[in-house]
């Protein structure tokens, strides 16, 4: 294998994600040919909640933590100090998103939550929102030290659980053992986490560090002197990035099933299932490779031609999927749902030119994530969601199933033109030449 940093990142990014499509697949093919499109909406529905909670919670300080470990010259106290902080922040965020899921269960229970799954489902969701927490932890530190064997085998052992327990619940009980496995598969990849930071990094916590909460209002004192920068504003924007995109879909999807039958539901649901296919692969490769080379940049030249390396990576794989799944598109939807996903035909190529234009718009955030400019890129995507639940709740009293999936293609264009702009914007905030 080359030793090339980006090869080496393409490649075990290419391995988890070959794992992570194949678990999708399974996950997919097993509601399709069990439960069909109705199905595949409440699992979607049971899903986007289930990550709600664990990614808001776990992954809040996971590229803070990428970007402080990568600072040049930090010392191993220092690194302790980040890990520490990282995993108080993101434990104590959990605790109260756990508190506020269960005390809104007489609301929330009957507005977002399928009627079809049980009481005690529900409950059982902040559980797995705890024990993510560690998942998301290891993954940073694995993440921001470049460790891209091991951080794909990690990946790697979450998708095994989480398809493994999902498919066996699914037989034994139906729709709601399925999604109860999937929950219950933050069991063992927690304890799995908790074992490789122990055997990867030198560097140990002390569960009352994590305990104490008042350290929360106050900096964490470093005694080597090591200035940090405040994590503080990039876990605003992922707690809203990751609440954002989740609501947004479950909301939607609440008001498609309210306006359309339960089978159109499960056609878009279908077609958002595609993007998880090229989604591991790009989110890896930016999170674990990309991340954390452009939060090194301090002038305009590397920048650029770091982001620009980063909108070919991302953006020409998305291409080629595209491609090749429109050559095969006939074959390829009866393979990957059943051929009672038909309907889903008529409106991939405009999902598929969506997806390579998010796919863009990811490499430019990361790139302005890189230089801590977090504040921005809030404001954008709350305009864009704005938009896109909005056009949906509008476009649903009036036409067909097919207008979420328009909303979402020119919700994707406004926010690419947005973040393009935010993207000049840093450029020219950078020093033009090395200090």
């Amino acid at each position: 294998m080359s030793k090339h940093p980006l090869t080496r990142a393409l490649w075990w990014s290419g391995i988890q994600a070959c794992a992570k499509v194949l678990g999708q697949f399974s996950l997919v093919k097993v509601i399709a040919l069990w439960y069909g499109p109705a199905g595949l909406a409440l699992a979607g529905q049971f899903q986007n909640l289930l990550y709600l909670l664990q990614t808001m919670g776990g992954s809040a300080t996971q590229n803070s933590s990428i970007q402080a470990l990568n600072q040049d010259g930090l010392s191993a106290e220092s690194q302790r100090g980040v890990l520490t902080g990282s995993l108080r922040i993101s434990f104590w965020i959990t605790m109260v998103l756990a508190l506020l899921w269960i005390l809104g269960y007489p609301w929330l229970g009957a507005l977002i939550f399928p009627s079809e799954f049980p009481g005690w489902l529900y409950f059982l969701l902040p559980l797995s929102c705890l024990l993510s927490t560690f998942f998301f932890w290891a993954n940073a530190f694995l993440s921001a030290t470049k460790n891209y064997r091991s951080l794909a085998i990690h990946n790697i052992h979450q998708i095994f659980w989480n398809t493994t327990l999902f498919i066996v619940g699914g037989q034994q009980w139906g729709i709601v053992g399925a999604c109860t496995g999937l929950a219950l598969a933050q069991i063992p990849v927690a304890f799995y986490s908790l074992w490789g930071m122990r055997h990867h990094s030198k560097i140990r916590i002390r569960s009352m560090e994590v305990w104490n909460f008042s350290s929360l209002l106050r900096k964490v004192p470093y005694p080597d002197g090591q200035a940090l920068k405040s994590p503080w504003p990039m876990v605003a924007l992922s707690l809203y990035s990751v609440a954002a995109s989740q609501i947004t879909m479950v909301v939607i999807r609440s008001i498609m099933m309210k306006q359309y039958d339960i089978n159109e539901v499960g056609y878009w649901e279908g077609l958002q299932r595609i993007g998880n296919i090229w989604v591991p692969i790009i989110a890896t490769l930016l999170s674990s490779h990309f991340l954390p080379i452009l939060s090194q940049q301090r002038n305009r030249k590397g920048f650029l031609r770091h982001s620009i390396q980063t909108i070919l990576a991302s953006g020409g794989l998305v291409l080629l999927f595209a491609l090749i799944l429109m050559v095969s598109r006939s074959q390829a939807i009866p393979l990957l749902f059943s051929s009672d996903f038909g309907p889903m035909i008529m409106l991939l190529p405009l999902h598929l030119i969506t997806d390579i234009l998010k796919a863009v718009n990811w490499s430019l955030s990361h790139a302005i994530l890189s230089q801590g400019q977090a504040k921005q890129l809030i404001v954008v995507d709350v305009i864009v969601q704005g938009i896109l639940m909005g056009g949906v709740a509008f476009g649903s009293q009036h036409f067909g199933w097919a207008v979420a999936v328009q909303v979402y293609a020119a919700t994707t264009l406004v926010q690419s033109i947005l973040t393009l702009a935010l993207w000049l914007r840093t450029y020219r905030l950078l020093k033009a030449t090395s200090p």
